[in-house]
Order: C-alpha cells, then structure tokens, then sequence
C-alpha cells in the first residue's frame, strides 16, 4: 500500500478512507462512514485511456446498491444493480454515457418479476409488462420512441 488518506466528521468519526495503492495507475479502495457505519465501498483503477474503472457497493438509506463499470468525462457507463436487505435482487439495469439503455428488470421481494421492459436512448422503449406480487401479468404498456 502507497499511502492512507483519512478524513473525519467534526465530532471526530472518521468520515472517508481513501487507500492507494498503484504506482503509475492511479489503483485503489475508498471507503465512506456514517455513524460509524460504512456507507460505501468503491475499488478504483485509472487505466491508460483515462477511464476510471470502478466496483462499488453503496448502502443508501438502509438500500443496498451495487455499481460496477466506469465513469468517461464524468459520465457513467456499466450496470447498476439494486437489493433488497436479504441480498435478494430488487432492480438491474444498464446505463452507457449516463443514459438508461437495454433491459430492465424489477422484482419483489418474494422472487416474483415486478416489471419487464427495456430503455433506448435513456427512456422507456417497446412493451413493458407489470405483474402482479403473485406473478400474474397486470398490465402492458407500449412505449414509442419520441412520444
């Protein structure tokens, strides 16, 4: 490890630990608190290209988030998933450049598909379907490109 870099609230907990590791690429793990709690865990590799590489979980009010991919002139492309306290999976899409973009899936918490659908250009796009908690089809909705 090349360096630790710590930073604390002002009532003394420690805030952030940021931890280096790489020589000519900037490589490393940043870990966020709150209350002494970690809110987020980031892994960071800065390639040749410029690109920041990163996975990351993130536990935003008591939501349990995981973001792997990479962020280009502070625009983020890769998946984002979305869990459930028990770890089970609540939501998964992908995002390019910022933008929504592919399929996206919703579940309950009972394992039973919420939604289906898919995004273009960042808004919803084609059929989605919506279910109901016990897996019955509720509704379908057709979206349009511009509309």
């Amino acid at each position: 490890m090349l360096g630790k870099k710590l930073e604390h609230w002002e009532n003394g907990n420690l805030k952030s630990l940021w931890c280096e590791e790489g020589l000519e690429k900037k490589r490393g793990r940043y870990i966020e608190y709150e209350n002494g709690i970690i809110r987020k865990i980031v892994n960071i590799c800065q390639s040749e290209n410029g690109k920041s590489h990163f996975d990351g979980e993130y536990y935003l009010n008591k939501k349990y988030v995981i973001k792997q991919g990479e962020y280009k002139l502070n625009q983020f492309s890769g998946t984002i998933k979305h869990l459930y306290p028990s770890g089970q999976m609540k939501s998964f899409i992908y995002l390019k450049n910022g933008g929504r973009i592919g399929k996206y899936r919703e579940w309950y918490s009972n394992g039973k598909l919420k939604v289906l659908g898919n995004y273009k250009a960042g808004k919803k796009y084609g059929e989605w379907l919506f279910f109901q908690s016990n897996g019955d089809l509720e509704d379908i909705h057709i979206f349009q490109k511009d509309i």
